[in-house]
């Protein structure tokens, strides 16, 4: 029989992964990345952690949807501060 875990077990273990996530995502900044990577990993790490905070607040497939989007615009954005860091270095 699969174990079922009350909502804010589950909405817990999301937000503080979130968290985390999106702290760790701000390591490279103290490594080297630029502005444009540091601006897109907090945009990016806020939103997801804020509709992960939504979530834990107010559990339902409705916002399990937009917070799984949230991480997804928090990985372009990422991906996108990753290029324009790249890009800006050649014009300069």
């Amino acid at each position: 029989l699969p174990v079922v875990e009350p909502e804010k077990v589950w909405t817990a273990a999301i937000l503080s992964h979130a968290v985390t996530l999106a702290i760790l995502s701000m390591v490279p900044v103290f490594y080297g990345m630029g502005m444009m990577y540091a601006v897109c990993a907090a945009l990016g790490g806020g939103l997801f952690a804020w509709r992960s905070w939504q979530l834990y607040r107010a559990p339902g497939p409705a916002m399990a949807m937009t917070n799984f989007r949230a991480s997804l615009i928090q990985f372009c954005l990422l991906a996108t501060g990753v290029f324009l860091d790249k890009v800006s270095t050649w014009f300069v």
